[in-house]
């Protein structure tokens, strides 16, 4: 979400996202299929429930300013 909003404000009209449902079909955005990649979690999006996702560090990976950022999901 903070790279969503990043675009938006430097005046992108289009913004592309995967999205990849989890083991109870909650769908979450994440490109990669793996969680360890981009989350502190293990396994796949796949494998693993909405609950479990919605516990994952989303951020840390890139830089330490987006600690504790959460998995966007839809509701």
């Amino acid at each position: 979400i903070v790279s969503f909003d990043k675009a938006l404000s430097l005046g992108c009209g289009v913004i592309e996202f995967d999205v990849m449902c989890s083991n109870d079909g909650e769908p979450f955005l994440i490109h990669d299929e793996h969680l360890k990649r981009t989350t502190n979690g293990q396994g796949e999006v796949g494998q693993v429930s909405s609950s479990y996702l919605r516990t994952l560090d989303a951020g840390s990976w890139y830089s330490k300013k987006f600690k504790e950022i959460p998995l966007p999901h839809f509701k």
